[in-house]
């Protein structure tokens, strides 16, 4: 009986050192458990995971759906813009990702800058108003109120729809501008 409970205790012991726990949940499911993050693998084999960076302060999601292509979504500091958001679109240089996801094509940024809240707008409106990339004429929506400037541009590409949203909190003469890219590329046909 001692014997069954060292070996018990050793094995407890090991898991919670490795930090790792596998645990069958039916069907072929497994449900992996570590402190770099979760995954589950489905009966078919498909992975799906959510990976935890501490170091980076970065959540990330892969699987769920997505193709083998896909960047998954991220969340957190600093991420890198998705490889497929074309690289004509101008993004400031100081921008700070904190979203970031390419899922079945489809790409979104979320961004933060310190840059004006004019140099911000003009970037985006020279933008939408000279690239040759625009199949029409771009629709622009404005909206003011107390503390909040917002400016949507959204226009058809010849590669897909591009909408950009910039949205400044003015807080005593400083200024929060955050900016969304969604990139929803063009169907193609196979």
């Amino acid at each position: 009986m001692k014997m069954i409970q060292k070996v018990l205790l050793l094995g407890t012991a090991l898991i919670i050192l490795t930090g790792c726990f596998n645990i069958p949940i039916g069907d072929g499911n497994k449900l992996k458990l570590s402190k770099d993050g979760v995954t589950f693998t489905d009966g078919e084999g498909g992975t799906h995971s959510i990976t935890l960076d501490e170091d980076e302060g970065q959540v990330h999601f892969e699987g769920f759906g997505m193709d083998e292509d896909d960047e998954g979504m991220s969340f957190g500091q600093n991420l890198s813009v998705p490889d497929a958001l074309p690289g004509d679109i101008p993004i400031t240089d100081d921008a700070s990702v904190y979203q970031s996801s390419s899922i079945q094509g489809n790409v979104s940024v979320v961004y933060a800058t310190n840059a004006s809240n004019d140099d911000v707008m003009s970037l985006y409106e020279n933008y939408f108003n000279s690239s040759t990339v625009f199949t029409s004429e771009p629709n622009i929506m404005e909206f003011a109120g107390e503390g909040l400037l917002n400016k949507t541009f959204s226009a058809e590409r010849n590669d897909g729809n591009l909408t950009v949203t910039v949205n400044t909190l003015a807080e005593e003469e400083e200024y929060n501008t955050t900016v969304t890219i969604i990139f929803v590329p063009m169907e193609t046909e196979e």
